[in-house]
């Protein structure tokens, strides 16, 4: 049975307005580990006061 079609469109913007806001916080933490870096890289250390020696950034589950 097909739904009806206001109800399809509305789940549409739905997942539209997701993907977007998904894709802003990712720009938004991509923009931040970047800033990050710069600043690990200046200091020559990391937040824990430790040296920075992984290449690799932290990965979020």
């Amino acid at each position: 049975m097909p739904e009806p079609p206001h109800e399809f469109h509305s789940e549409r913007r739905m997942k539209i307005s997701i993907k977007n806001q998904f894709q802003t916080a990712l720009a938004k933490a991509e923009k931040r580990s970047k800033e990050q870096k710069n600043a690990d890289q200046k200091d020559g250390k990391n937040k824990s006061g430790k040296a920075s020696q992984k290449k690799e950034p932290p990965r979020s589950g």
